[in-house]
């Protein structure tokens, strides 16, 4: 019998992010059925192979850091995802994923400069 622990999702969760936020460089966005619902859904090296499904206000964000509402200029592109404790839903605040602009001089790959 499979054990709970061995679930693995496709998707990433704010609990992932448990350790702290993470650089990611997008490789594509793309539009997937997430539970009953089509949303756009990115993938980003950094990510170990899961997606990231986009809700609006995260689209909103990530438009206005990569200065593009067409999801395709956002491949090769770097960006600061992490676990926002403010975020709510249904009125109540529950923690979820939000993205911010890299701090000045980050690279991929490079843990000397804190992201």
């Amino acid at each position: 019998m499979p054990k709970i622990d061995s679930y693995v999702s496709s998707y990433l969760s704010a609990d992932d992010l448990s350790e702290g936020p993470r650089l990611i460089r997008v490789e594509n966005v793309y539009e997937e059925k997430v539970g009953r619902d089509n949303k756009l859904v990115m993938y980003a090296e950094g990510l170990n192979g899961v997606g990231v499904p986009l809700n609006k206000g995260n689209l909103e964000k990530l438009a206005e850091i990569f200065n593009s509402r067409d999801t395709d200029n956002w491949e090769g592109k770097l960006v600061t995802v992490f676990r926002d404790p403010s975020v709510q839903f249904q009125g109540k605040k529950v923690g979820g994923i939000s993205f911010k602009r890299p701090k000045e001089g980050a690279k991929f790959g490079d843990p000397s400069v804190p992201f």
